[in-house]
């Protein structure tokens, strides 16, 4: 039972003072209540002791009893202790004491006898190894017993004990030196005996393979593995050395008997061949290396193969370099003065370019004074050897695209066999290949920048500038092209649009000349090659050149002709002087200068066309291969060549090895960025500002007046339904019935003046250019209708009135696109309002009356 305790009493008054210090009666009163309050507070305390007094003497008495059972439980466990315990502890202890002496002995006796055993082998070995190297002369068996002695501990080969019982009479040596005498003169056994069956190779004759593998696969059992590797390596670069040799002999053979020279591809397909014949090595030999030498162990092969291969690729590159004389076409390439751009660019040479000559046929006599056929092949020849040789120029781009497309490839072997010799933990995915080291390295990958990438884009920026300037200089015009000038059309037979030059569906006509084709398809050439190298970094160079170039020259050389040499005068009436702001009447002169202008933006439009499809059929993925059942399939279709579609691999797959800049990533938005951020803008802002001046100089004037003629002798007031009839109106006004005829009137204006333009320009352009007549238009529809409004109409007027606008837009619309009709949105609002108006006027007068108004 617990113990309770009363409560703490209260302590001494503070204020109290003692007895023996109260200077007052006060003071004794307050000492006394305190003294009374503690006095209380222990009385109370002590009877609650006296309560609690019977329980506490109860607990103390079951504590005595319990103590009393307790002490004989100790005597008790005290004599057990002393009688069992104690005699199995001992016992326990001198067991076990005893178990780890023998365990102790039992494992000295193991290491003996392993020592022993091992000491046996080891003579076993030694005295195996002598006797295989005298008379039977067993070279497997004798590197067989090395190969074990190996395996045996060096401090035990070391030790006293070997070297106590392991020599006998007949090898008096310690086993030690015994063993490295017996390497020494086997390894130089084997290197002599490898070295006899590879030299009977350069002897002339035949190499004995199969000695050359028997012998190979035992330096590693001697240990000397590294000796075994260094001297296979050298026979696989000997063979490689006199393989790359024989390759050169046969091209110097075929130069020296006569042929003309190596071949175009000789030389890309020596290098092919050097490389094909150092991955076959690395393939099919890589196996035998691993096994008998360990895995990794290729790889110091590899690197004496990639030395050799410097040194083999290095003289065919060199062979190469003056067998072409890249050098000297170089230094032409750079010297080249591109006379006919730079005189092109230049202001007043009006007459240099195509344009003064307007669109005829190089091939006519016409275009070369009346020279004969003879005189001009004669005239082209002389004027071609004046300069280089652009063929010369294209066969060296196409070598070097090819050797540069081999070296991609082995550069990609290699990546993938240092990735298969090192160990990778097999559920983890492989990391990305990455060129080893050695190869990046080498000699050849700095030699290959040097003589072929450098040289591959100089050469390709000369192929490519040379290319456009003979596009121009060969430019021939359409050959579909109806002869000049074209026939215009009349009122006539324009009342009838289905009567008009029949168009094919969803499209308009437009010619090109043949420049933008022989640019597109030099474009598109040099992207597939490029790209087929597989160099990244060379790929984003080029890319961007060939925007640069696209940009600058061929766009920058179309936009100067459209400006100094379109042919485009200011609109003139009867011969006479320009007229600014005055109005035009008469047909176009769809003549040479006309056409040739919109050649030109034709050339500008479907060069966009081309390279977005030369671009997307590298960046996007291939389509699907239509079915069997598909009416559009295969079978269905006829065969048309499309630019881009060479069935090029994924960028992926060309580039599957980022560089340190570069990856396929990069070349993808390079491919991107070449249409979006160089041609595009470009010949964009040419069109626009061609488009303009075409609109300004030629067409804004012959249509200014048009909505006013359509709109010539029509009186509104006169359209009302006859509610009386007069004796005096024996003849009828033309303009008196419910039709006023303007739509008819104003296609009859309109379409001869614009639909020459749809025929003759693409869909593209054709649209820009209706969308400025059709923005003036407009505004001069507006102004009529503002006009008529003011003269105050009636409600039948204004449904005339908003017919007729309806009509004139409409035949606008049918000369491009439904979009055009937007431009005529403010135009229709106008007189739908104007509807309005009268509708609310008419409410209020009839209102009037019921004195109904706001």
């Amino acid at each position: 039972m617990a113990l309770v305790q009363g409560s703490p009493g209260p302590g001494p008054d503070p204020s109290a003072l003692p007895a023996s210090q109260c200077q007052t009666v006060a003071d004794l009163e307050r000492t006394f209540a305190s003294l009374t309050r503690q006095d209380a507070a222990i009385t109370t305390k002590l009877n609650d002791l006296l309560t609690v007094r019977e329980d506490l003497n109860r607990s103390l008495s079951r504590l005595d009893l319990l103590r009393a059972h307790l002490g004989t439980q100790v005597v008790a466990a005290r004599a057990l202790s002393n009688d069992l315990l104690s005699t199995t502890a001992s016992t326990a202890t001198r067991v076990t004491t005893a178990v780890h002496a023998l365990d102790i002995e039992q494992a000295r006796v193991k290491a003996t006898l392993s020592v022993v055993e091992q000491v046996a082998e080891l003579k076993a070995c030694v005295l195996g190894v002598t006797g295989s190297m005298g008379a039977p002369q067993d070279w497997e068996t004798a590197a067989a017993y090395i190969h074990r002695a190996s395996k045996i501990p060096a401090e035990i080969v070391r030790g006293e004990f070997a070297e106590m019982m392991v020599p006998t009479a007949e090898v008096p040596d310690p086993p030690i030196v015994t063993l490295e005498n017996a390497k020494e003169s086997l390894c130089g056994l084997f290197l002599r005996e490898f070295e006899k069956a590879v030299g009977k190779g350069v002897e002339g004759g035949m190499v004995d393979g199969e000695k050359v593998t028997r012998f190979f696969k035992l330096f590693p059992l001697i240990g000397r593995g590294e000796v075994g590797l260094d001297v296979y390596a050298k026979y696989v670069c000997g063979g490689i050395s006199s393989r790359a040799r024989a390759v050169l002999a046969e091209g110097s053979a075929a130069s020296a008997g006569g042929g003309g020279g190596t071949g175009a591809f000789f030389y890309a397909n020596a290098l092919t061949r050097l490389f094909e014949h150092i991955a076959g090595i690395v393939e099919q030999h890589s196996p035998l290396v691993e096994r008998h030498y360990g895995k990794g162990k290729m790889e110091r092969v590899v690197m004496r193969v990639q030395t050799e291969a410097d040194t083999q690729g290095g003289i065919i590159l060199d062979a190469w370099g003056e067998e072409r004389e890249v050098d000297r076409k170089l230094t032409e390439t750079k010297s080249y003065a591109f006379t006919f751009l730079v005189q092109s660019f230049l202001p007043g040479a009006r007459g240099v370019a195509a344009g003064e000559r307007g669109i005829q046929r190089t091939s006519s006599p016409a275009a070369h004074g009346g020279l004969s056929s003879q005189q001009q092949q004669q005239q082209q020849q002389q004027q071609e050897n004046d300069g280089v040789d652009i063929k010369e120029i294209d066969m060296i781009l196409l070598e070097i695209g090819a050797m540069l497309s081999r070296w991609s490839l082995y550069c990609r072997f290699m990546a993938r066999k240092f990735q298969e010799m090192n160990d990778l933990p097999p559920d983890l995915p492989p990391p990305p290949l990455q060129i080893p080291p050695l190869v990046e390295s080498s000699m050849l990958s700095t030699k290959i920048s040097a003589r072929l990438i450098s040289p591959y884009q100089t050469l390709t920026t000369f192929f490519l500038r040379r290319s456009i300037e003979k596009a121009f200089q060969l430019e021939e015009p359409p050959p579909d092209l109806p002869p000049l000038p074209l026939t215009p059309l009349t009122p006539q037979n324009t009342l009838n649009f289905t009567k008009l030059p029949p168009l094919s569906a969803g499209s308009g006509g437009g010619y090109i000349s043949s420049s933008v084709d022989d640019v597109m398809f030099i474009v598109d050439k040099i992207l597939q090659r490029t790209l087929q190298t597989g160099q990244a970094d060379l790929a984003i160079a080029v890319i961007a050149m060939v925007g640069r170039v696209l940009a600058g020259e061929w766009v920058g050389m179309v936009a100067r002709r459209l400006r100094d040499e379109g042919g485009l005068r200011p609109a003139t009436v009867g011969g006479g002087g320009p007229i600014a702001a005055g109005a035009v009447t008469g047909p176009i002169p769809f003549d040479t200068p006309l056409v040739q202008y919109l050649v030109l933006i034709n050339n500008l439009d479907v060069a966009k066309t081309y390279l977005r499809r030369i671009v997307d059929g590298y960046t996007q993925p291939p389509p699907p291969p239509p079915s069997s059942s598909d009416p559009s399939g295969p079978e269905n279709q006829q065969a048309k060549p499309q630019l881009g579609e060479d069935a090029l691999p994924p960028l992926e797959h060309l580039f599957p090895i980022p560089s340190k800049t570069a990856d396929a990533g990069h070349v993808r938005s390079s491919l991107n960025a070449l249409l979006t951020a160089h041609l595009l803008p470009k010949t964009a802002e040419t069109t626009t500002t061609a488009l303009t001046q075409l609109f300004e100089k030629v067409v804004r004037p012959r249509i200014r007046n048009l909505v006013a003629e359509a709109w010539r002798d029509v009186d509104y007031s006169l359209l009302l339904h006859p509610t009386t009839t007069s004796s005096t109106s024996s003849t009828t006004s033309p303009t008196s019935s419910s039709s006023t005829h303007i739509p008819d009137k104003f296609r009859s204006l309109l379409y001869p003046l614009l639909y020459p333009f749809k025929l003759l320009l693409l869909d593209a352009p054709f649209s820009n250019l209706l969308t400025l007549a059709a923005k003036f238009l407009a505004r001069q529809l507006e102004k009529k209708v503002i006009g008529v409004a003011q003269q105050g109409v009636r409600e039948v007027e204004v449904i005339a009135l908003e017919r007729d606008v309806s009509g004139v837009v409409g035949v606008v619309v049918g000369l491009g696109r439904y979009d055009v009709r937007e431009v005529f949105s403010r135009v229709v609002q106008v007189c739908l309002v104007l509807g309005m108006e009268e509708e609310e006027e008419d409410g209020e007068g009839g209102g009037g009356g019921r004195g109904g108004g706001w």
